[in-house]
């Protein structure tokens, strides 16, 4: 019977340790996300140039790093929106490269 206590209290301190590291992994997951979709909108209508610079820093950077792991389509969207970044800019010419 002490042993059936023992794994049944082995069984949920599992469990909760399990959970609370799904949650982190989900939080840092949405984090990534919201960050994602705040400088798509800042790359997309910017409203300084103090934003427009963050958000240049964010998807170079997003860029790099997915080309390393050779996911192509964060590799895509980072450059779309560095094309988007520099036409704001004024360098029209180093958007279409």
């Amino acid at each position: 019977m002490n042993l059936l206590k023992n794994a049944n209290s082995i069984f949920w301190v599992c469990t909760i340790i399990l959970l609370s590291q799904f949650n982190l992994a989900y939080s840092q997951n949405k984090k990534i996300i919201d960050s994602l979709s705040y400088y798509i909108e800042t790359a997309s209508n910017p409203q300084n140039i103090t934003n427009l610079s963050r958000a240049y820093l964010y998807f170079e950077t997003l860029k790099n790093e997915s080309y390393k792991i050779q996911d192509t389509s964060n590799v895509l969207l980072s450059l779309q929106n560095l094309s988007k970044i520099q036409y704001s800019l004024g360098d029209y010419f180093g958007s279409e490269n």
